[in-house]
C-alpha cells in the first residue's frame, strides 16, 4: 500500500467515525449546525476521494425541476465534495407540514369544522361519544392558526362555550375527537 492509499483509508476513516459521532449526538437542531455538518461531511469525503482517485476525472449531471440540466466535473475528489454537497438530505424541521390557518364561517357545525381541519393535512377524522347534538352544535365565525392539527382541533374548544368537552386521541395519523363524560 502506497502512503497516498494509507491517507486515503485515514480520511475515510475519519469520515465514518464522524457520522457516527453526529449520528448519535443529534446535536442539529440549529440551521448553523447542520450547514456545518453538511459541509464536514462533503470535505472528508472529498478529501478521501483525492487520495484514493487522484487525477480521475467524474462528470455529474441532474436535470432541475424547470427544465435546465446542472452539470459538474471534475477530478474525483472535487466530484465526491460536490455530490455529497449537492445530495445531503434535508433537517426534519424542513419538511415539517405547514402552519395550519383556516376560517369558518358562522353557522358550521362542529362536526364540519373538525373533519375540514384534517382534510387539511390529510388526515382522518372520528368521532368517539358524540350525540348527534353534539356533533351539529353550530359554531359562530372563527378562525383558527395552530401548529399542528392537535392544537387546531383543540382550538374549537373555546367556541363550544363549555357545552361539552372532549379530548383528542392520535393513532397512525388517524385523530380520535372523545367526549369526555360528566
Amino acid at each position: 500500500m502506497t502512503p497516498q492509499l494509507w491517507i486515503a483509508v485515514g480520511f475515510t476513516a475519519l469520515l465514518i467515525v464522524f457520522l457516527m459521532i453526529t449520528f448519535f449526538i443529534k446535536d442539529t437542531s440549529s440551521a448553523t449546525q447542520y450547514k456545518t455538518l453538511r459541509f464536514l461531511t462533503s470535505f472528508c469525503g472529498g478529501v478521501a476521494g483525492i487520495f484514493f482517485a487522484g487525477e480521475a476525472l467524474i462528470s455529474y449531471s441532474k436535470g432541475m425541476a424547470d427544465g435546465t440540466k446542472l452539470t459538474l466535473s471534475g477530478t474525483a475528489g472535487f466530484a465526491v465534495f460536490f455530490i455529497l454537497w449537492l445530495t445531503y438530505g434535508h433537517r426534519p424541521d424542513d419538511n415539517a407540514p405547514p402552519n395550519i390557518k383556516m376560517s369558518f364561517p358562522a353557522g358550521w357545525t362542529f362536526e364540519q369544522c373538525a373533519k375540514a381541519i384534517g382534510k387539511s393535512q390529510n388526515s382522518p377524522i372520528t368521532f368517539s361519544s358524540f350525540s348527534q347534538e353534539q356533533l351539529d352544535f353550530k359554531l359562530p365565525q372563527m378562525d383558527i392558526n395552530a401548529e399542528d392539527i392537535n392544537q387546531a382541533l383543540n382550538q374549537l374548544k373555546h367556541y363550544i362555550d363549555g357545552t361539552f368537552s372532549y379530548t383528542i386521541l392520535q393513532n397512525d395519523g388517524v385523530y380520535t375527537i372523545k367526549v369526555i363524560e360528566g
